[in-house]
């Protein structure tokens, strides 16, 4: 019979623990190529040689290019947390543009897009840590009264996430103007 007061032990880890550096030096590498190559001309291979690491150590941290280059183009760790609806979506919609401001953000758009259109699933993956956020914050926004019910989460981060992309696809300056006036458009649309 069991002691039900003995602690549980923890599985041991399996392998060496993952080096933040191969992280780092793996998306430096992916931005260096998405430059001078584009998107359709980046593979898995030329990143690991120019990394200096083995595909399969960016195979265990990605599950293929559209993750890796996502990360590396886009921020997708770190995202801003603001407490309360409006500032969480204000930071979010600046984040978007501040995003696609950057070069090779601008370099990886055109294959993500082709990627995406046939792997929605991947883009989807990668948005979602940003969705749940933005669910949460707009969770909160309702139960302030402050979002109608049942506005769809992911539909406004559709909006400010394709607004941004066709203005930069259309070549037009992403500015903080522009940003706060999506932000204020869509502060409109979901108020009650």
């Amino acid at each position: 019979m069991s002691n039900p007061n003995r602690k549980r032990e923890q599985p041991a880890q399996v392998g060496r623990p993952r080096d933040p550096e191969v992280d780092r030096t793996v998306l430096v590498a992916t931005r260096e190529l998405l430059l001078e190559r584009g998107y359709e001309r980046l593979s898995i291979e030329a990143v690991a040689r120019r990394a200096g690491v083995g595909k399969a150590s960016i195979y265990r941290r990605w599950p293929g290019k559209a993750p890796l280059v996502l990360q590396a183009a886009f921020t997708t760790d770190d995202l801003p947390r603001v407490d309360d609806f409006a500032g969480q979506l204000r930071a979010l919609v600046r984040l978007a543009v501040a995003d696609f401001v950057r070069d090779e953000a601008r370099a990886a758009l055109p294959g993500l897009i082709v990627e995406g259109a046939q792997e929605p699933q991947v883009l989807v993956q990668v948005m979602q840590p940003e969705l749940e956020l933005l669910r949460a914050a707009m969770k909160k926004g309702e139960a302030l009264g402050e979002v109608r019910p049942n506005v769809d989460p992911f539909l406004v981060l559709e909006l400010y996430s394709g607004a941004v992309m066709l203005r930069s696809l259309r070549g037009v300056p992403l500015t903080t103007a522009f940003a706060d006036d999506l932000f204020d458009t869509l502060l409109r649309g979901v108020r009650p």
